[in-house]
């Protein structure tokens, strides 16, 4: 689920849209959204 938010994230960052409104989008906050966002790389870890 996390690699879903990640990637729905980066394509309404792509789309041009505020960092607040893809909070609002994606239920998280503009801070969070801001920080996927300008992540390079993001690695998938899974929890056992």
């Amino acid at each position: 689920m996390e690699g879903e938010k990640w990637v729905n994230i980066r394509s309404d960052y792509k789309k041009g849209l505020s960092y607040a409104e893809i909070g609002r989008r994606n239920n998280v906050d503009w801070r969070t959204a801001k920080d996927y966002c300008q992540r390079r790389n993001y690695s998938f870890s899974f929890r056992r």
